[in-house]
């Protein structure tokens, strides 16, 4: 069963307008756009075309995608059209992570053309990936993640750069320095990709959850309470060395029936450093020790 759920709570609209308001006043000579990924409206026969969004899959290659391109929608520079349609956006993504809002020197079509040879990344083994830059799950990784000239390759036009959180809150991305030189290509080595997938790995956790277990997740716990339980989980997983995603599942199963507590369970501590279940049996492991 499917269920409409992200790790994310609900937007606070009043604190986010608030802030769109002073970004606008530290940067009054930028073009402002909000950027909002439609892949989360797919199959819902959402249209936004009447805030006039554009979509960011122009390409030849990429335009098969359209359906789930993210897309620019320009904030003009008037106030009150601007705090309409940002308004509107707001409401429109809240709970899920597909807003964010920037401030650049470049026009529409200007930034859309910077963007355009990167939406393709690429890995040192030729294989092309899609980078997901409008899913403020990924946006927040990139800053720490790519190298500086890479990250450029992005945002060497953008002045400010802000997305909403799992908290609902606004939060700021950091940019590289003003005379950083643009990567004409991404490229992803092993260990930039590989940091991308552990980081990734608490929201394939989630998703699983919801689509199979969701009577698992607890009711009482905010979006972003349970999404910090799994990436909790994940750091667990790692650092007791344990690879299999059935003992995974077992662990975040086990941490959303107890809670916070789960981690400081000093009988876990003992069982995870034994590592003497078989495969794949944690699950039972944690039930026969009480410790769920």
């Amino acid at each position: 069963m499917s269920h409409f759920y992200f790790g994310q709570n609900p937007t606070d609209l009043t604190r986010v307008l608030d802030y769109f308001q002073q970004q606008i006043t530290a940067y009054p000579e930028a073009y402002w756009f909000a950027l909002v990924d439609t892949a989360f409206d797919h199959e819902q026969r959402v249209n936004l075309d009447y805030l006039g969004g554009i979509s960011c899959y122009r390409s030849l290659d990429i335009e098969p995608l359209g359906d789930v391109a993210p897309r620019l929608f320009a904030l003009d520079g008037h106030p009150s059209s601007d705090l309409d349609i940002l308004k509107r956006l707001l409401r429109h993504c809240s709970e899920r992570p597909m807003l964010s809002v920037l401030a650049a020197d470049a026009t529409m079509s200007e930034l859309l053309d910077q963007w355009q040879p990167h939406h393709w990344v690429y890995t040192a083994d030729g294989q092309k990936l899609l980078l997901r830059f409008a899913d403020t799950r990924v946006l927040p990784m990139l800053p720490s993640v790519l190298n500086p000239d890479q990250w450029a390759a992005l945002t060497s036009s953008v002045r400010s750069w802000f997305y909403i959180d799992r908290t609902g809150q606004p939060s700021i991305c950091a940019l590289t320095d003003a005379d950083t030189t643009p990567a004409f290509q991404i490229e992803l080595d092993a260990r930039q990709l590989g940091t991308l997938v552990d980081r990734s790995e608490a929201d394939t956790l989630l998703d699983y959850l919801v689509q199979h277990m969701f009577d698992v997740i607890p009711a009482d716990a905010s979006r972003a309470t349970v999404y910090e339980l799994l990436a909790s989980t994940c750091t667990l997983a790692q650092t007791n060395g344990i690879d299999s995603w059935t003992d995974k599942v077992a662990l975040a199963t086990a941490a959303c029936l107890t809670g916070s507590a789960f981690f400081s369970n000093p009988r876990l501590t003992e069982v995870l450093a034994e590592g003497d279940w078989p495969p794949n049996g944690l699950g039972e492991r944690l039930v026969a020790e009480s410790i769920v």
